[in-house]
Formats: structure tokens, C-alpha cells, sequence
């Protein structure tokens, strides 16, 4: 009887944890595959929101436990009644639950292989890719030249920012426009479209998460589930066996930092960013030491973005007076899944509080770049603003389809990119790279760094000449070539 019922459990938990886990990843991450997850899932988690934490205990453990356990009930109950009234038949009750156990693991199995794309991950994980081979220009053999001076650039990763969040009428996919002084921004500056008008580029699924999408924008490469992680952090490096921006710019006496609100050890960002170009790491514990926000204070991730733009604004006052050119590199969070995080800055003008926070944020953006437009080196300075990733948040999204959504862009005050096409564009982060080194006052040999593109040029991206598809079909499967970056 104890190995019928633990075999029971076994069978029903696993289809729980298979139902409720792939239920909780469509609807908390908006849609994830298994890619994403065992990418994530390999990575250091330290500093994370608490309430996602408790959230995925909830739904990949105590749910699947308590389901387990009310259906072993229900059969121990069945069991014993139908002894007493009906004789010995066990054996019938115990195959009947026991077809039934099987029944709802096949769906499960079926139901997280269908939404999460098992099946698919499998197949391309096996296949061997040369995309590497013919199109990465590994950036050391690229001759890259400021001959016509070195600008200073400011970078400003907007979390989860997406033009889908502008009113349809202004070219976004809402009823009403949550993003209007980013939507005029745009407008009135330079910004890339994969449609005419106003609008974004494409998200591939190796940079829909954050450390993803740092990565691909600043060495232009994915990080697929064939990386090893924890052996990279072993040897004190992320892709150790790659140049990135912060590389390049470090070589031509930039002064950089990277400013977040959260802790940035959290998937190895401050790794990342310290191993590549020498940034100062200034995050949630670096604004606590230094008076910005008291000890003790911690909301959401670690503190909202009316304290990061103050924050920023110090930081930058401070590397402006220096002599050298700087990157300063900054990524907000009140935007973040599950709901965003309402400030006392944010009004209640919508029934949805994520509308609200959108708002918020847009309001607090377009006044941070006001001030930097009225500092003295703003003149020689250009401002890159760029959505991370697509928003995580499944349920504002009903009723739209998540390929025709796209992340939000905008250029400000960068040099040579009045001939640009902005117009019917297929970009994708990887062109962030050399683009953002165009704006630093970089010229570009080939106008190609990493498997990005200049968007500022006239040469098709990679995107555009394999197509989006056959792009992102390529980067999942396993690389010889991509694997030596590891090390």
C-alpha cells in the first residue's frame, strides 16, 4: 500500500509540476521557452525580487505538492469505502487512479512541450550551426578608427520598455498611449521601425531576459543553453574569449559606468561589465553608501528609479568634469514584471497599475534627458534609449500577439545618421554594438562588429539578409566556434 501511494504521488506530482510550472512561466514571464529557462536557471539569482522567488515556489512546488496529495486522498478514501461496501477490488481502484495518474502526466507532458517549445529546443540543441564562421567579425580584426573625435555616450536601458505601449493610432498596440513623452521622443529624434512610423526592433529569444539582452547589445552574440555558465565564473570572466564595447572603448580612454537599482551581482551583470571595459559598478548598495537612499530602505528590486536618475545625475555631473570621454550605461526597473512598482511620483489615471507605472516612467525619462540637455556636455555627448527586452507581463498583453510586438529604440544627438533608413528595419540587439560605438564618434571598418550591424549605415543587418527566422533558428543550435568564446 506505502509504494502504491508513493508511486502515485510521483506520478501526479511531476505532472503537476510540469502543469502548474509551464502555466506559471506563460503567464509571470510572458511566454518564455525552455531555452530561456535553463539559461536563467544556470545563472546566479542572488538579489532577486522576493516576490518572484515566492511566486515560483507557489506555483512549481506547493501547488503540484497540494494537487498530489488531494487526488492520493481522494483514492485512500475511494479505497476504503469501496472496501467496506463492495468487497476486495483494489486491484480495479488502483488501475483506475492509476490511468487516470498517466492520463494527466501525458497532457502535462504535452502541454509544457507545446507552450515551452521542448521538442523543438531538443532538435536544434543536436543540429550544428556555421553562422559563426561566415558572418561574426570578431571586432579585434576590425579596424575602428576616431578620427573625427570621441563623443561621450550615455546609455539608457529602459527595463522591459516596448512601443507597444504607444496608442495604435500613434503606432503602438494599446487603446490609449502610456508612453507619450517617450513616443514624442522618438519622434522628434532618431528611431528604428520594423514598420513605417513610429514603432521597434525584434527581440531574439537569447536576449529576452536582461544579462541576454546586455550581452547581445554589447558584443553581439546570444547566450544560448550551450554555455557554461558557472565554469565562466569559475575563471572570473563572462565570455572571456570576446571583445565588446565596453572593450573597445575602455582601449580609447573612455571612463565607464554601469548604474542599476537592483543588486547588480544578480545574473553576473557587475561581472560582466567589470570584466569588459573596467566600468565602476554603481548599484542598490553603491546609492545606500553613498547617502542616496537610507539604510535599511529596500522596495521592489532594491530602489525605484526617482532615486537611480538622481543617482545618474550625480554620476554624471561627476564624469563630465573629468578629461576623458565616458560611457555611462544605466538600466531602470520600476517597469520590471510581475506588475511594475508604483512610486509617489506615478498618478492614478488608468484602472490597470502597470499602465500607471508606464506612465510614470515615461514622464521621469523624458525629464531626465531634459536636464542632461542642459548641461554644458551635452553638446558632445550622444543619448542611446533602448528597451532591454519585451515586458515578461503575459496578462496586460491579452489579445496581442507577441511577434508583433517590438522593443522600443531612440537615438538623440548622435553624428552622420541623417541619411539613415529608419523605416521597415529588421534589427535586432545585436546591432546596439557597433551602432552605439557609430555614436561614440567611432568610424567602422565593414560596418559590422560581432553579428551586428551599424543601423546607421547603408549595409543590411543580419537579420535582414538571413531574415529574423532563419537568425534565430541558427543561434539555438550548437556552435564549435561559439564555444570558444568561453574561454
Amino acid at each position: 500500500m506505502v509504494i502504491t501511494n508513493l508511486l502515485l504521488l510521483l506520478i501526479l506530482f511531476v505532472a503537476g509540476v510540469l502543469f502548474f510550472g509551464t502555466r506559471y512561466t506563460q503567464r509571470y514571464f510572458g511566454g518564455v521557452n525552455l531555452e530561456t529557462i535553463l539559461i536563467q536557471l544556470s545563472m546566479p539569482l542572488g538579489g532577486t525580487n522576493p516576490e518572484i522567488v515566492k511566486s515560483a515556489v507557489v506555483s512549481c512546488a506547493i501547488l503540484p505538492l497540494l494537487y498530489s496529495a488531494a487526488i492520493l486522498v481522494m483514492y485512500n478514501v475511494f479505497g476504503y469505502f469501496i472496501g467496506i461496501f463492495m468487497g476486495k477490488t483494489e486491484s480495479y481502484l488502483l488501475l483506475a487512479f492509476l490511468a487516470m495518474s498517466l492520463i494527466l502526466l501525458f497532457s502535462s507532458m504535452l502541454y509544457f512541450n507545446t507552450l515551452l517549445k521542448a521538442t523543438r529546443f531538443m532538435s536544434l540543441r543536436s543540429k550544428k550551426t556555421d553562422i559563426y564562421e561566415k558572418y561574426y567579425q570578431a571586432p579585434e580584426s576590425v579596424s575602428v578608427s576616431f578620427r573625427n573625435g570621441k563623443r561621450n555616450v550615455i546609455v539608457i536601458y529602459l527595463e522591459s520598455m516596448e512601443s507597444t505601449f504607444a496608442s495604435r493610432e500613434e503606432g503602438g498596440l494599446m487603446k490609449e498611449n502610456y508612453i507619450s513623452e517617450l513616443v514624442a521622443l522618438a519622434k522628434s529624434n532618431t528611431s528604428f521601425s520594423s514598420v513605417t512610423g513610429f514603432g521597434g526592433y525584434d527581440q531574439i529569444d537569447q536576449a529576452q531576459f536582461t544579462i541576454g539582452a546586455l550581452v547581445a547589445s554589447t558584443a553581439a552574440i546570444p547566450i544560448n543553453s550551450t554555455v557554461n555558465w558557472k565554469e565562466m565564473r569559475d575563471q572570473g570572466n563572462i565570455f572571456p574569449g570576446v571583445k565588446t564595447l565596453g572593450d573597445m572603448l575602455n582601449e580609447n580612454g573612455y571612463k565607464q559606468e554601469f548604474l542599476c537599482g537592483s543588486d547588480a551581482s544578480f545574473s553576473d551583470r557587475d561581472l560582466w561589465f567589470l570584466r569588459h571595459g573596467n566600468y565602476q559598478i554603481w548599484d542598490y548598495y553603491a546609492a545606500v553608501k553613498n547617502g542616496y537612499i537610507p539604510e535599511g530602505y529596500h522596495v521592489f528590486w532594491g530602489h525605484e528609479d526617482q532615486y537611480l536618475y538622481e543617482c545618474a545625475k550625480g554620476e554624471l555631473t561627476r564624469l563630465a568634469a573629468g578629461k576623458e570621454p565616458f560611457n555611462f550605461t544605466m538600466l531602470t526597473v520600476d517597469t520590471h514584471h510581475p506588475n511594475g512598482y508604483i512610486c509617489d511620483k506615478c498618478e492614478n489615471k488608468y484602472k490597470e497599475e502597470f499602465s500607471n507605472v508606464l506612465a510614470c516612467s515615461s514622464e521621469q525619462l523624458n525629464d531626465f534627458v531634459s536636464w542632461i540637455k542642459m548641461q554644458p556636455f551635452y553638446e558632445n555627448t550622444s543619448i542611446i534609449i533602448t528597451g532591454d527586452h519585451l515586458s515578461m507581463i503575459g496578462d496586460y498583453f491579452k489579445g496581442i500577439n507577441k511577434s508583433d510586438r517590438r522593443i522600443y529604440n531612440c537615438f538623440i544627438n548622435c553624428p552622420n545618421i541623417s541619411k539613415a533608413v529608419t523605416e521597415k528595419r529588421v534589427i535586432t540587439s545585436f546591432d546596439m554594438f557597433p551602432t552605439v560605438l557609430a555614436c561614440a564618434g567611432a568610424t567602422i571598418e565593414g560596418e559590422r562588429l560581432g553579428l551586428g550591424t551599424n543601423i546607421f549605415s547603408n549595409v543590411p543587418t543580419l537579420a535582414e539578409e538571413l531574415g529574423l527566422d532563419v537568425l534565430k533558428t541558427e543561434l539555438s543550435k550548437h556552435s564549435e566556434y561559439y564555444t570558444g568564446f568561453f574561454s
